[in-house]
């Protein structure tokens, strides 16, 4: 147990051991009935001009009504819980102007006796008393509701995600076994053995087991890495999101897939969707147990939960261009061309366009020798790994392929001093998946879509940025 769970664990029971043990609130003795926390059947929270919440109490967590299998924060209730528990009513001191019209209401429903309705007034005393209002009568309860709610006083803007479960799956004290991870442009099946190939303790002590695992179906002659298998089943266990899709649904065809089997026999599924416009983050959605309405979750996290295929394999298809050995590499983008070559001193020097500016060498980390922004662009060209296993074995994949290659985003030559070329083309990216094809004598492969800048950068990259800063070069 890795120490955010542990931390959240505990957090968590202490809020429900003071929520089972409090044994009841809004006790005054001037005609408010005392409420125990476990009759309480739903919250729901309304803030004039905002969103609010409603929450109804299922067998065993706090659902948000309306949102298929959307819960609240367990650690956000208990402590909502715990504080009401524990709270009580007073006579008010002195009477303050309120304009309880426009004050946020919380509206509490109970299993037996009468509902109740508290309307928040301004904190007497922050984070430990406020004025609340209900049946008509202003009082001071010994809890600061607003706090408590994320209500600060004056500004009664509501963020709704803040009661939301952002741990929605969480798997602690299982193993993943099984995975299928699917996506435009391949299926992996993996599947894990009993294996032990190593044993690790991890910075709680704890035994770390990483197990062999093996491949199935188009990938079964590929050995799975060990250590990207462990890092990954691990992430598996736990999925984390931003907040929740107000007014998105899940979509019905999903960018990535992720199906999972635990130790203890449970399958999990989970979709995500293309990316939402003008933002770094997209919908993702269960599909097992249970269908879920749509969660928002980061571009960070959605690669770490449905990472590249290729990257969990010990060897992946790697493109050798030896450019940093080549006499000449000439390469086009955009209606761009540009031409380096090799000087008789063995350096590389820009010979088209012709600039007035030579290639810029910055100044090496100590104890490095000097490189220019030329060697290095031509030594990372050296060997490119490519991200994604690409089989195109059904109609939509090679769909994908066809023709992406009759007008490329970037095409590269690289020449030896024998004469000997070699070509590689790059496609357009791939609507919503944030890859593009590349293609190297008839060799395919699928790489992230900024490797178009790097394969063909502006020309600025090669030259010292004081020197052309503010200028325009035509290239």
């Amino acid at each position: 147990m890795n120490a955010k769970t542990f931390l959240r664990f505990l957090v968590g029971g202490l809020l429900l051991a003071g929520y089972y043990l409090a044994p009841s609130f809004l006790r005054d003795g001037e005609g408010v009935a005392p409420i125990h926390p476990d009759n309480i059947e739903e919250l729901w929270l309304v803030v004039p001009g905002e969103d609010g919440f409603h929450l109804r109490r299922s067998s065993d967590s706090w659902e948000l009504v309306g949102r298929r299998e959307i819960r609240a924060d367990p650690a956000q209730v208990g402590s909502f819980l715990e504080g009401l528990g524990n709270a009580r009513l007073e006579a008010p001191e002195g009477a303050p102007e309120v304009d309880w019209d426009a004050a946020p209401e919380l509206h509490v429903a109970l299993r037996r006796g009468n509902d109740l309705t508290l309307q928040l007034g301004p904190r007497v005393r922050p984070f430990r008393s406020q004025l609340v209002r209900t049946n008509g009568r202003v009082h001071r309860i010994s809890f600061d509701l607003s706090a408590s709610l994320g209500l600060w006083q004056g500004d009664f803007a509501w963020d709704a995600d803040r009661i939301l479960d952002r741990i929605p799956l969480l798997n602690e004290g299982e193993e993943i076994v099984r995975i299928r991870l699917s996506n435009a442009f391949s299926d992996y099946l993996l599947e894990r053995t009993e294996e032990i190939v190593e044993r690790r303790e991890d910075q709680f002590g704890e035994e770390e087991k990483h197990y062999r695992w093996t491949s199935g179906g188009t990938h079964s002659d590929r050995n799975p890495s060990t250590a990207a298998m462990y890092r990954y089943s691990q992430d598996l266990k736990m999925l984390v999101v931003d907040g929740v899709a107000a007014d998105l649904t899940p979509d019905s065809e999903a960018a990535r897939t992720v199906t999972f089997t635990t130790s203890g026999g449970d399958t999990f599924e989970v979709a995500t969707g293309q990316p939402l416009p003008g933002e770094t983050r997209r919908l993702l959605w269960l599909r097992q147990p249970s269908p879920s309405d749509a969660y928002l979750v980061d571009d960070r996290f959605f690669h770490r939960f449905t990472p590249a295929g290729a990257r969990l394999y010990e060897s992946r298809p790697v493109f050798v261009t030896e450019a940093s050995r080549g006499a000449r590499i000439t390469y086009e983008r955009d209606g761009h061309l540009l031409v380096l070559e090799r000087n008789q001193r063995g350096g590389w020097e820009i010979t088209r366009p012709r600039i007035p500016y030579s290639i810029h060498t910055p100044e090496p980390e100590p104890g490095t020798p000097p490189e220019s922004m030329a060697e290095m662009y031509a030594s990372g060209l050296d060997s490119i790994g490519t991200e994604e296993l690409f089989v195109p074995d059904t109609e939509d994949r090679e769909l994908l392929v066809d023709g992406v290659f009759d007008e490329p985003a970037a095409r590269l030559l690289v020449e030896d001093s024998d004469g000997d070329r070699l070509e590689l083309l790059v496609s357009a990216p791939v609507a919503g998946t944030g890859r593009v094809f590349v293609s190297m004598n008839g060799k395919i492969g699928v790489l992230d879509e900024r490797f178009i800048g790097r394969l063909a950068p502006d020309i600025k990259y090669f030259l010292n940025p004081r020197e052309v800063e503010g200028r325009t070069i035509e290239w």
